[in-house]
């Protein structure tokens, strides 16, 4: 049985959890949950397996049909907040407003064939993305070194559409150690010295590496990769986004293992 409690203060102790959870990497890793911001990521996460242990709404959300189904499936707490409490913990519109929160997903792979290694990307936006991608490939398990931004903040969350439900996700990992002890070669991207993309032969177990939305990867992990591969630019860019090269080298290793 559900139940519901209303928060009006930004003294409740129960909001001020909530908003150290919303905005600080340090405390989801403490506490060992997330919010998941908005009625989309609540259902992947559903059909992910995964279980919300509280949702947050607002007074005008809780009678909107898509917040009322959720509402509806939950056995649980309820808080339902102001809509200016409930917009310093997410950028959904009250009107539609709903947040859960979930213990952290924690997914191990069973084998390692196809693997992803980013050192320092630090836009949230780009690294949701690329996990998203990831997840669509059928990569197993991704591995973000420590500069990395947080996997789990609400801009990587909302950018990865549920990815992170079905990722084997392993945070501030030493990259060179991860490389060392990979059953299988290791590809990095280089724009100058790398072999065409579309000339290369993947064969399983694959790990790709991308760097640094700016200064790319690093040369100690450069030079661990078994080939360095660039992507053919046929227009006038020197170069892509790294979310952008991460889907074109991902799909292509997809095509060639597949057939």
């Amino acid at each position: 049985m559900s139940v519901f409690k209303q928060i009006a203060s930004s003294e409740n102790v129960l909001y001020k959890r909530l908003h150290k959870l919303a905005g600080s990497h340090r405390f989801r890793k403490q506490s060992n949950h997330v919010l998941l911001d908005g009625i989309h990521l609540l259902v992947a996460a559903r059909e992910a397996g995964l279980k919300p242990d509280l949702l947050v709404i607002t007074a005008r959300s809780r009678n909107h049909p898509e917040v009322a189904a959720q509402l509806a499936h939950y056995q649980g707490d309820i808080i339902e907040l102001s809509d200016h409490l409930f917009l310093t913990l997410s950028s959904t519109h009250p009107e539609v407003g709903l947040i859960s929160r979930i213990e952290r997903p924690v997914i191990r792979s069973i084998t390692e064939s196809f693997v992803l290694l980013l050192e320092e990307i630090q836009d949230p936006g780009n690294l949701g993305n690329i996990l998203r991608t990831a997840a669509a490939a059928g990569v197993d398990t991704v591995y973000l070194s420590s500069g990395c931004a947080d996997a789990y903040s609400s801009r990587a969350l909302r950018a990865g559409q549920g990815a992170h439900f079905f990722l084997s996700i392993q945070e501030q990992q030493n990259l060179l150690k991860v490389g060392n002890a990979f059953n299988g070669k290791l590809y990095a991207t280089s724009p100058i010295n790398g072999t065409s993309l579309f000339d290369t032969n993947f064969i399983a177990p694959v790990a790709f590496v991308f760097g640094n939305e700016g200064s790319g990867i690093s040369p100690s992990l450069m030079a661990l990769a078994a080939k360095q591969i660039k992507i053919p630019m046929a227009g006038k860019m020197e170069s892509l986004n790294v979310a952008a090269s991460v889907a074109i080298c991902l799909f292509e290793c997809v095509r060639q293992l597949k057939n």
